[in-house]
């Protein structure tokens, strides 16, 4: 009887035998707990295209989570501004700096 094979992904493989069998279960529930959620949703094919051009990614999943990446991003940015605009400005202002600066 040959050895029989268990793939674990495109790169790892393990020989089959009850020891390594139960080793490859685990590692492969491991793995599959630390990936990403699958979901289905419906998509309007034309903004994935446009979107994959502006992003440069190649796959509908890689598309959707660079787009997330990007909003996450824009709220940060929004936080910096609405605090820019209700602080007038990221450093201290004139009477902080004039505290700063009178001698101790």
């Amino acid at each position: 009887m040959g050895t029989e094979y268990r793939v674990l992904s495109d790169e790892l493989r393990a020989p089959r035998d009850d020891t390594s069998a139960v080793c490859a279960d685990i590692i492969w529930s491991l793995v599959s707990i630390s990936k990403s959620d699958k979901t289905s949703l419906a998509i309007d094919r034309s903004k994935v295209d446009e979107a994959r051009e502006i992003l440069g990614t190649r796959t509908i999943a890689a598309t959707v989570d660079a787009a997330l990446d990007e909003v996450i991003r824009l709220g940060r940015r929004r936080q910096v501004l609405e605090r820019v605009r209700r602080d007038g400005g990221l450093g201290p202002g004139p009477r902080e700096l004039r505290r700063l600066r009178k001698p101790s």
